[in-house]
């Protein structure tokens, strides 16, 4: 793309200086400013600005933040959609979607909203009087919600969506509140910066004022100039003609782009110019010069559309949308390479890329399920004799970290020949002891697991696909990413209800259990042999771990789990060890980023010299080691 570009900027720097003449003795190139009004002006090369003009721009972050004393109004957080080009972005279709744990809201965006180049557009989360006196910031829009509710930093159930007029996830952000420090963890899917922030402390009404502003190229507020040179030169050529060249119509026809062009050129205000306005003189003066003289050769309008083309990425966009585009770029390159072009085969060309380009349609970015990365670590190296964690171990991740005292009780039920488990399918009886909720008696799960490798975006997709064909689509989705395995995990969960003893249930009593509380569209997705399966299962199990939780590294409210599992060992006769250490991503949507942070994980265990470079599934090795 770059040799074509220069190839480009040759070719036309050679026309514009050797055949590009209007009338004899006069070059048509683009002198300086101040040159303008020269009688010949002095022929120098241009560059055509690049244009970046779609909404992948858009950066998404957190300008301010809630504070904690619990008052209706501390209960606001501002947004910002920030433009780093140089061209006005409208957001007419864009919405807003905020979730947490009890509440799914969704705004419009305002018809009428538009960012400046270089401008933001404030978004704040108000209550329901929307007073937001403690930001001292006036914003253009409230995501008003019912009284008593706010749009609130608290936790990273707590998630904030922008879509487009598509319904593409744009960009998505976790707000997460640790000591009234605010985090946003920013999701943008599409855009050029990738902000990871955080805030000061506390409410104060002015602190906001005093956040740094910093983009990795420059400092908050900048963004892609405005070009004029092209337009200036265009002007130097319109004023050095001689209307007594000219017929009537077509100098009322220059005079009037001449206007338009000396109003953009002096025009600094981005609220009355930018660089849409800019191309828009240039190309006006180009039309009148050239309907006055066809020798009048001008593709710089051509060549900015080409670039614009080429900076789409095709996966972007629906296969039919983008067929016409890639055979008008086809044609509109071999135009622009062409010498002895017409500037109507020119503008031709230019007219139908645009009229491509203005009709693609985007299709939604692919948003992977919520992941959790697991890595099996030696119990020999990392276990004391009791075992119990060793110090070393934790010393990786930042210190001890803290041991829970979390236990989970659990069983798998199956048929001695592990019937289900060779279908995929996984029966779950377990009771927590901890966070245990009153009257919630046993959780039972129904799983379907659909194996997925290499894990890519292909293969992830065809078992999502998979999954909505034999009517998983409703089960709560995720992904188990192992060593050298992964598998997506389809979940339905209930509760039994009613006080229950801690103590889990024998095979009666679970398999009465499995069977009379499972709902008639779960037991539709069964098989005839294996519904009459669940009168033969047995338990296998019972297990529990004990659970150790540590700041993910880099980070200070982000957990990452060690898990001890005591497990029969093969023989019957003792006790083994499965060590797993795991991270759950959840709402993150990015393969990439999850791939980096996987990545990461592993590194810090191949590096200690602890991972075992296997994947294992506690499902299958409890079912593999217990029947009874």
């Amino acid at each position: 793309m770059y040799r074509f570009r220069k190839k480009m900027s040759v070719l036309l720097a050679i026309v514009m200086l050797l055949s590009l003449v209007f009338a004899p003795g006069i070059a048509y190139g683009y002198p300086p400013y101040e040159d303008a009004a020269q009688e010949s002006p002095i022929p120098t090369a241009f560059s055509v600005q690049s244009a970046q003009i779609h909404p992948d721009h858009l950066i998404w972050r957190l300008v301010s933040f809630s504070g904690s004393n619990g008052t209706p109004a501390s209960r606001h957080a501002v947004f910002e959609i920030y433009n780093p080009t140089n061209r006005r972005i409208n957001l007419s279709g864009y919405s807003v979607r905020y979730q947490d744990t009890s509440n799914n809201w969704t705004w419009a965006l305002p018809t009428s909203a538009t960012i400046l180049p270089g401008g933001s557009f404030l978004i704040r989360g108000a209550n329901n009087n929307g007073d937001g006196r403690w930001d001292n910031r006036n914003t253009p829009f409230d995501l008003q919600t019912p009284a008593g509710h706010g749009v609130r930093s608290s936790n990273s159930s707590n998630q904030i969506h922008l879509y487009d007029p598509a319904g593409a996830r744009v960009a998505s952000a976790a707000i997460v509140s640790s000591n009234n420090d605010d985090v946003l963890y920013n999701r943008n899917l599409q855009a050029d910066v990738y902000i990871t922030e955080r805030r000061g402390i506390g409410s104060d009404a002015g602190g906001m004022n005093r956040i740094p502003r910093a983009l990795v190229n420059g400092s908050w507020g900048a963004h892609n100039p405005v070009v004029r040179n092209e337009l200036i030169g265009l002007i130097a050529v319109a004023e050095a003609q001689n209307e007594a060249d000219w017929d009537v119509g077509n100098w009322q026809n220059l005079i009037n782009a001449l206007t338009a062009a000396r109003f953009a050129r002096d025009t600094t205000n981005i609220v009355h110019v930018d660089q849409t306005d800019i191309d828009a003189a240039s190309e006006q003066i180009i039309e009148a010069l050239a309907s006055q003289n066809p020798s009048f050769i001008n593709n710089s309008g051509l060549l900015r559309v080409i670039e614009q083309a080429q900076a789409r990425e095709p996966s972007n966009y629906t296969r039919s949308s983008w067929e016409p585009v890639a055979l008008a770029l086809s044609s509109a390159i071999v135009v622009a390479s062409d010498a002895s072009a017409s500037q109507a085969e020119i503008n031709a060309a230019r007219d139908n890329l645009n009229a491509a380009l203005a009709a693609l349609v985007r299709v939604a970015p692919f948003i992977i399920p919520d992941t959790e990365v697991k890595f099996l670590i030696d119990p020999a190296l990392v276990l004391d004799a009791n075992g119990n964690l060793r110090p070393q171990v934790a010393n990786l991740f930042g210190g001890f970290g803290r041991d829970r005292g979390r236990s989970i009780n659990m069983q798998f039920m199956d048929t001695p020949e592990q019937a289900f488990n060779a279908y995929g399918f996984i029966n779950r009886i377990r009771y927590r002891h901890w966070n245990q909720q009153e009257g919630e008696g046993y959780q039972i799960t129904y799983r379907k697991r659909i194996p997925v490798w290499p894990v890519n975006h292909a293969n992830i997709q065809a078992a999502i696909d998979r999954a909505h064909a034999e009517g998983f689509g409703n089960w709560d989705m995720g992904l188990d990413w192992s060593y050298n395995s992964a598998v997506l995990t389809l979940s339905y969960t209930i509760a039994t209800g009613g006080r229950v003893s801690s103590t889990l249930p024998d095979t009666a009593a679970s398999r009465n259990l499995l069977i009379n509380h499972m709902p008639a569209h779960v037991a539709a997705l069964y098989t005839p042999e294996l519904l009459e399966a669940f009168n033969n299962v047995v338990i296998h199990g019972p297990a529990a771990f004990r659970r150790y939780e540590f700041n993910f590294p880099g980070t200070s409210d982000r957990i990452l789990r060690i898990e001890v599992l005591p497990i029969r060992s093969v023989d019957g006769t003792g006790i083994d060890h499965i060590v797993e250490v795991s991270f759950e991503f959840e709402n993150e949507g990015r393969l990439d980023v999850v791939s980096q942070h996987r990545a990461h994980i592993q590194g810090i265990l191949e590096n200690a010299g602890i991972l075992v470079p296997e994947s294992g599934l506690r499902a299958s090795t409890i079912l593999a080691r217990y029947r009874r």
